[in-house]
């Protein structure tokens, strides 16, 4: 399964804890929904491309499937506090960001 991003807005205004994004987030090249994050430390939000296509407990359907199979990952190693955490969406979506952002600051 492949995910990426594309889109990618940093929101520096908004930040306080962690990066504040916004961006479309693609599986397998096809866009599946608009995933942002308010910069305040809390879980990212996930909006259906497609209000028609897509109710919001079939996103999280979705969502939920994505979880399980990221889960197969190797455990992601958190280097501020020395702690390996199961791979997850999240942490999929803030590599992905962080990658993002660090290409912007190198321009």
């Amino acid at each position: 399964m492949d995910l990426s991003l594309q889109d990618v807005k940093i929101h520096h205004a908004l930040c306080q804890e962690t990066l504040a994004f916004s961006a479309l987030l693609l599986i397998n090249e096809t866009p599946f929904a608009r995933v942002s994050n308010f910069g305040n430390g809390g879980s990212h939000t996930f909006i259906p491309v497609n209000d028609d296509e897509y109710n919001y407990q079939e996103i999280r359907k979705q969502i939920n499937e994505l979880e399980e199979y990221l889960k197969n990952e190797p455990r992601w190693y958190d280097r501020e506090n020395g702690e390996y955490f199961e791979y997850n969406l999240e942490i999929a979506i803030n590599e992905m960001v962080i990658a993002k952002y660090e290409s912007f600051t190198e321009m």
